[in-house]
């Protein structure tokens, strides 16, 4: 699933660096949206001039690859929820762990991306001084990956703090 986000979130690429990923959906103790809601609803093109295509419950995107990555829906595996003008997109892993991604729509219809980056000192500190975080080391002892699982307060805080990074905007053009 980490091509869902990647092309929903314009083209990033979770695995050139430390995933952080949470121990469940975000923000935990808000009910999942069952739907994309309207204001994320439509097409959208990429700066590369991909398409994206966000329906009620589906998403797909025209890419040259054409995985299985490149369309999706909401459901048990591709949790949607608001918190304080937020979307949340978590997406269950393989692992049991999930990778999240923060979605922001602007008034000039641009949806705007953010994720935590734990490749980026800076970030992981900042993460650090507000939610506990759980290392985890491949066989050479280097850091793998991180797992943390916020409340709502500590996500905000996440946020507000700029621990997500932004990751850059699409533009609604339907």
């Amino acid at each position: 699933m980490k091509k869902v986000i990647a092309l929903l979130v314009l083209g990033l690429c979770f695995g050139a660096c430390t995933e952080v990923y949470f121990e469940q959906s975000q923000p935990a103790g808000i009910k999942p949206e069952t739907k994309f809601p309207i204001d994320i609803q439509g097409t959208y093109v990429t700066n590369d001039e991909d398409t994206i295509r966000i329906g009620e419950v589906t998403y797909n995107a025209d890419d040259e690859d054409e995985s299985i990555y490149s369309q999706g829906k909401i459901n048990d595996k591709v949790i949607l929820k608001k918190y304080k003008k937020i979307y949340y997109l978590s997406v269950l892993q393989d692992n049991g762990l999930w990778e999240v991604a923060a979605l922001s729509v602007g008034k000039d219809k641009e949806l705007t991306s953010y994720y935590i980056d734990g490749g980026n000192e800076f970030s992981v500190d900042k993460m650090r001084s507000i939610v506990t975080i759980q290392e985890v080391f491949d066989p050479e002892g280097d850091i793998d990956y991180y797992i943390i699982n916020p409340n709502k307060n500590q996500l905000k805080r996440l946020f507000s703090n700029e621990v997500f990074t932004k990751v850059g905007s699409i533009r609604k053009i339907e």
